[in-house]
């Protein structure tokens, strides 16, 4: 299964949730705001992860929200 980890780019990605998930067979994938819905397209993830630490994170949201009209947050 694939996740998607948005984040600022800057974060490590050894955190412990995100070890858990690659330690029972997630692929993890760590992705910038700028190339998001590029990765998203081409991964077709499960799981999207959005660092609550984005500087732009309502913009983001409202990007979700209107792209993904099925999707819950």
């Amino acid at each position: 299964m694939d996740a998607l980890f948005i984040t600022t780019g800057q974060l490590p990605t050894d955190c412990a949730f995100l070890e858990s998930l690659r330690s029972n067979g997630w692929q993890v994938v760590k992705t910038t705001v700028a190339i998001s819905e590029s990765n998203y397209q081409q991964h077709k993830p499960s799981l999207v992860l959005v660092d609550v630490r984005l500087p732009d994170f309502s913009s983001l949201i409202k990007y979700v929200r209107s792209y993904f009209v099925n999707i819950k947050l």
